[in-house]
């Protein structure tokens, strides 16, 4: 998936023998994922999707099945904040795996695409997937990382493991305990804002987890400028149009990884007042960065606080 990923665990009898035991199964499994999720491997099950006609069926493995299931699940719950149908878009505006400079598509161009993106275009009927729209397209990089790690602590709990730490592209989960016998301790990376410096804001910002998964997303590693505006890779399924800097990072604490990783990009897309307010509403463990008007501030839910040292 582009990323690299780290494993820490302990037990009582850990030899060099079991490290590469684990090492194994766990790039068996993550090899298995990205085959089957990758936009970036034109053999992987979502890029014969993509190429596929219309209404014609395409045969889901379990994990398709499962991961497009959450996805719809986190759409729903968003209010279509979250879509995995947004890959065309992504591509207009030169983000993703395709040869388009970044630049800021005209109206008529966004309005083209936008016919045949939406989850409305996809149609689940048991282990079968069909798409109305021979354009429309699936890009699983808001929640599959979250899917992964999700599926590497199935592996390590299978393999009698159960105090580990497991982290892909950023996104977390947490079981038992640290070596010291306490909580895992995570600590939020400060979002790079050229305009003001964030380091000072995020000094405290250290989670205690265990047995929980924590995902952040933000629009400060993947973007373009242009005429002094800031254009963040998160596209809004709504307007079409990428997501202009305001809510600059959003982590989210939550039981399953993937939730976690869609629930995250859901807020970024959605704005900063409208994410606190379904951060709020949905009672999530949530944290929100925005910076408006040349001034950075940070919302913490209640919840979010209880994992705070």
């Amino acid at each position: 998936m582009g990323n690299a990923y780290y494993v820490a665990w302990h037990s009582e009898k850990t030899s060099a023998e079991q490290v590469g035991e684990v090492r194994s199964h766990i790039e068996q499994r993550l090899h298995a994922l990205n085959l089957s999720f990758s936009n970036w491997n034109l053999d992987s099950d979502i890029s014969r999707f993509n190429q596929s006609g219309a209404l014609q069926a395409t045969k889901l493995n379990p994990d398709l099945q499962k991961i497009l299931l959450q996805s719809k699940n986190v759409h729903q719950l968003s209010q279509g904040a979250f879509d995995v149908t947004l890959g065309p878009l992504v591509k207009l505006w030169g983000f993703g795996p395709s040869n388009r400079q970044r630049s800021i598509p005209t109206i008529e161009e966004i309005r083209n695409v936008q016919a045949y993106t939406g989850m409305q275009h996809l149609i689940i009927e048991g282990d079968q997937l069909y798409k109305d729209h021979p354009a429309t397209e699936i890009d699983l990089s808001a929640i599959a990382k979250g899917y992964a790690v999700d599926e590497v602590s199935k592996q390590l709990t299978s393999l009698g493991i159960h105090n580990f730490l497991i982290e892909i592209g950023g996104e977390i989960t947490t079981a038992g305990y640290a070596l010291d016998q306490q909580n895992w301790r995570i600590k939020i990376e400060s979002p790079v804002v050229k305009e003001q410096p964030t380091a000072k804001v995020l000094t405290s910002y250290r989670l205690h987890l265990s047995g929980e998964s924590v995902a952040t997303s933000g629009d400060y590693r993947n973007f373009f400028d242009q005429d002094g505006a800031h254009y963040s890779h998160i596209i809004n399924p709504i307007t079409g149009r990428s997501v202009l800097r305001d809510v600059v990072s959003a982590t989210v604490i939550a039981d399953d990884c993937a939730i976690a990783d869609g629930l995250a990009t859901s807020l970024i897309a959605m704005g900063t007042d409208k994410a606190i307010s379904f951060a709020q509403q949905h009672q999530l463990a949530a944290m929100i960065i925005s910076f408006q008007q040349g001034k950075i501030s940070v919302f913490e839910t209640p919840k979010f606080k209880r994992f705070e040292r």
